[in-house]
């Protein structure tokens, strides 16, 4: 499994457990997620927007930045990028 395409907020479930599953530790959350999924299938099924996809952006943008990598910045197309601080803040 690999990153899911953010379309409906159940995509951003699909991702975390994906993110989950980087270490084998983690992966007792799965079934803890799959759980929620299934008690909130319906507000989970609503489509994302995209000031909801920025916003998710932001935040895995700030999970990269705390990794401490120099892999910060996002490509919005072929010429630019955006890149946010561990905030989740613009930086210009």
């Amino acid at each position: 499994m690999g990153a899911t395409p953010l379309e409906r907020w159940d995509d951003v479930v699909n991702n975390m457990i994906f993110q989950t599953s980087l270490d084998g530790s983690l992966s007792g959350l799965e079934p803890i997620l799959q759980a929620y999924r299934i008690a909130n299938a319906i507000p989970l099924s609503v489509p994302m927007v995209q000031d909801d996809k920025n916003d998710a952006l932001k935040v895995y943008t700030g999970c990269v930045v705390s990794t401490g990598t120099n892999l910060n910045c996002y490509p919005t197309g072929l010429a630019t990028t955006v890149c946010f601080d561990l905030d989740g803040n613009l930086i210009p």
